[in-house]
């Protein structure tokens, strides 16, 4: 028995990490590449973002929005400002005065963003929402390219790419950086194959006005609550290919894993709401929901099963003495990496390692947390900075 579970586990850790990506990837150079061409009459577009003490970051933000090539007649920007005690609301203020298309709302008491995503949503008038994060940066015509693939009838949701600046070595936005690249070529050949890949990055997203799903209270990952249900609509999830965005990645592996803690427990939140929906009836979501998804979720539990019926099965074989012997080392050496970071030494391929391990741990955290209770949507925003 103890085989078995040990053969099944690394089967899976296995099928999630290594196989499974690499046919997704090498799957999507066979599928012919869908095309959008740009209707004259373009879509009226709503941005919305929810903040809170933003101060560092927004006015950049707002000013790089507003300054798009899109007609400034068919788009108009709605920030809510979630009881910000910094000089958001005062930058807000100010750009309004500058620019018609801002439309500030202010809330005097927290609520989170979910909540605050709801309400600037009913007040939008739009036919395409852009749900965007403070610290997003755009070029003058990410917003044309983001739209055009809703010229397609069965286009429902479209992602950017992506370009996050690298900070230092020092830390973990190296590490991150590069998880974050590989996460993004496989989504977008999920997207390519399946038409829908499970997660936008939640920093700057298009979908039609009317698959809008209210976020339910309390949900700490309300970009994944949204763009699972557009695709349970039947409509496509795309990744774009020349609409750019830019945001700066955490370096502090304190920063780092606390916003993972959070968005694990988040996720284990539309797990559970989504479960049944997706698997009955089986449908085009199932396979990469659950191998993309739950199984990277299920992982840490996987790693911890191996390990401990791995120990039952060191006398069967060199094999298992040798996946010990590997399970170990993976073992000591965060807290080896941890301890020569605080000597001044940081040796950048350990340190891939141990940003491993930190998603894993929060995997765990983020599945307690999600156990014992999720009363609140109320978010403290990653400390944000232009350079470090």
């Amino acid at each position: 028995m103890a085989e078995k579970i040990v053969i099944i586990s690394l089967s899976l850790l296995l099928y999630a990490y290594i196989l499974y990506p690499t046919v997704m990837i090498i799957g999507s150079l066979l599928v012919r590449k869908r095309k959008f061409e740009i209707h004259q009459d373009l879509p009226t577009v709503s941005v919305i973002m929810a903040l809170h003490n933003e101060e560092e970051v927004i006015g950049e933000t707002l000013e790089a929005l507003l300054r798009s090539d899109y007609p400034a007649d068919r788009i108009e920007v709605l920030t809510g400002s979630d009881n910000s005690t910094d000089r958001t609301n005062e930058i807000l203020t100010e750009t309004a005065q500058r620019y018609s298309g801002l439309v500030p709302l202010f809330f005097d008491r927290r609520m989170g963003k979910p909540a605050i995503i709801n309400k600037l949503a009913e007040r939008a008038n739009g036919e395409i929402l852009i749900i965007s994060d403070a610290d997003i940066r755009v070029d003058p015509d990410t917003i044309r390219e983001l739209v055009r693939p809703f010229t397609g009838r069965l286009t429902g949701l479209t992602e950017p790419l992506f370009k996050r600046d690298r900070i230092r070595e020092t830390g973990v936005a190296l590490q991150e950086l590069t998880y974050l690249g590989y996460e993004s070529l496989l989504k977008k050949a999920e997207s390519e194959i399946f038409g829908f890949y499970p997660g936008v990055s939640g920093g700057f997203y298009a979908l039609r006005r009317e698959l809008y799903a209210p976020v339910p209270e309390h949900f700490l990952v309300d970009d994944f609550y949204i763009s699972m249900n557009v695709a349970i609509s039947g409509y496509h999830t795309i990744i774009t290919r020349k609409s750019l965005v830019y945001e700066t990645i955490p370096n502090h592996p304190d920063l780092h894993f606390r916003r993972k803690n959070r968005i694990a427990a988040g996720n284990f939140q539309n797990l559970f709401h989504f479960a049944r929906r997706l698997v009955m009836p089986f449908n085009r979501i199932f396979i990469p929901f659950l191998s993309h998804k739950v199984l990277r979720w299920a992982g840490p539990f996987l790693f911890i099963i191996l390990f401990i019926f791995n120990l039952f099965m060191l006398e069967a074989s060199v094999l298992f003495q040798l996946l010990f012997l590997i399970q170990l080392i993976l073992i000591i050496l965060p807290p080896l990496d941890i301890l020569l970071s605080k000597a001044g030494i940081n040796l950048v391929p350990l340190r891939f390692i141990t940003h491993f391990a930190l998603m894993n741990i929060a995997l765990i955290t983020g599945f307690f947390q999600f156990v014992g209770g999720i009363k609140s949507g109320i978010w403290e925003p990653t400390k944000r900075f232009k350079n470090e």
